[in-house]
């Protein structure tokens, strides 16, 4: 059960950390993205979800479960 558990933060870790980088790249490039422009309040909240998901993933690697 701990590695069933382990996997899916990992897995949702990553899916948030790319999901927030692809969200600042589209949103940087696009001229207009279809959810409107991100206040600069979101560009900070969006660049803190994924440092902090980037952190989760580091620390759940190190710790990761016997198989």
């Amino acid at each position: 059960m701990r590695g069933y558990v382990w996997f899916w933060l990992f897995a949702l870790s990553v899916l948030t950390s790319l999901s927030m980088i692809v969200l600042l790249v589209v949103d940087f490039f696009y001229p207009a993205p279809p959810w409107g422009d991100l206040p600069p309040i979101g560009y900070v909240g969006a660049m803190a979800v994924a440092i902090v998901t980037v952190g989760v993933m580091i620390a759940l690697s190190m710790a990761r479960p016997e198989m």
